[in-house]
């Protein structure tokens, strides 16, 4: 999917402007795309995706030889997905599925499931260090925003009702928050007329038509704003709430929970 929603927050529309940095300048440059343009950024991307996997095999190999494999926790992640050009997006920097969900694998001692692939369990990579410590048998630092993954691992974990990610422009006013239930993902940034993203992403995996003021999902809308308004309250994150929002119910901070 290559479009691009004209009534989208005024922060990604602001990113899309070529000349802001050099991340926007590759977003700028894809609004020009076409198929062609498309189909040679994405053979590049898999090719390095490639070259990374035959580095991923000679960390392995030396794991082999070294007669360590049989006592380590392996982990492959990434900090953020490339876009993928969907929305005509070819950078970090959104909260788009093609930019956040991104690769979470576990394999080693301890990890009956290594070739489960979970498509339902919601993790961040704020739980890799908890995980590893779960393994190793030591307590995590007691500021972790992360849980272990180990359960999730072992097929045993109770569901997970939400996660939270965050992301932050050059300067630092210019800030977003996401939090991604089972089937929705709300989005909200740090300012402008139309800060919200709400997508059903069961009927809407494309991300195509923000919910936001849809009457049909106002009360869905205004539980992932309470959702995220008491994981704000909890975490002490400094975020702060847009002017446009001021009569939303995420502006109510007390009583979110309720």
């Amino acid at each position: 999917n290559m479009a691009v929603d004209p009534g989208e927050p005024e922060y990604l529309q602001y990113h899309r402007r070529e000349g802001y940095d050099l991340m926007s300048k590759a977003v700028g440059i894809a609004s020009e795309w076409r198929e062609a343009d498309v189909s040679h950024y994405l053979h590049d991307y898999y090719r390095m995706v490639e070259a990374v996997d035959g580095e991923i095999g000679r960390l392995l190999e030396a794991l082999r030889a070294s007669g360590l494999e049989d006592s380590t926790l392996v982990c492959f992640a990434s900090d953020h997905g490339e876009g993928m050009g969907a929305h005509r997006w070819v950078q970090k920097a959104a909260f788009w599925e093609e930019v956040v969900r991104v690769p979470l694998l576990f394999a080693g001692p301890g990890v009956p499931r290594s070739d489960v692939i979970d498509q339902e369990s919601l993790a961040t990579l704020a739980d890799i260090l908890p995980t590893f410590c779960d393994y190793a048998g030591i307590k995590p630092p007691p500021d972790m925003r992360g849980i272990s993954l180990r359960q999730t691992l072992e097929g045993s974990a109770p569901p997970r009702p939400f996660i939270v990610s965050e992301l932050q422009y050059g300067e630092a006013f210019r800030q977003g928050r996401m939090l991604r239930s089972h089937r929705y993902k709300y989005v909200v940034f740090s300012g402008g007329a139309r800060p919200e993203q709400f997508f059903d992403l069961e009927t809407d995996p494309g991300e195509v038509r923000n919910l936001v003021g849809d009457p049909e999902h106002k009360t869905a809308l205004d539980e992932h704003r309470a959702m995220l308004a008491g994981w704000l309250r909890e975490a002490a994150d400094a975020f702060e709430v847009p002017a446009a929002l001021a009569d939303s119910r995420f502006a109510s901070r007390e009583g979110a929970r309720a």
